[in-house]
């Protein structure tokens, strides 16, 4: 319907694409909002990144490696995954078993 409101007098020269691009813009703007909505979400938690790691060792159920964080934590970088973790583990939160790639955290309960 639009795009036949915008064509009418299209071989006269005479045609109008308000129709056509207020549709357009109608659609982008709500392709926005949904993006938005979906994905602004991710990034907007309350505490931020430090957060992000702190809910994901309390969804960790087993003894967990850094790269398993690394996974849960999109957006996380590796040494502010390790600075939470130290500060967990100084606040008697979670504990280190191991050294190098062995090494796997526990949930200090």
């Amino acid at each position: 319907m639009t795009l036949g409101l915008s064509s009418r007098n299209w071989h006269e020269g005479h045609h109008d694409p308000h129709p056509w691009l207020d549709y357009f813009w109608g659609v982008l703007l709500r392709a926005y909002s949904e993006f938005s909505d979906r994905v602004g979400g991710l990034n907007q938690r309350a505490g931020g990144k430090s957060a992000i790691v702190r809910e994901a060792v309390g969804r960790m159920t087993r003894p967990f490696a850094l790269s398993d964080l690394q996974i849960e934590c999109p957006g996380v970088s590796l040494p502010t995954i390790k600075r939470e973790l130290a500060a967990m583990r100084d606040e008697g939160l979670v504990m280190l078993q191991g050294r190098g790639r062995g090494a796997k955290w526990h949930r200090g309960e």
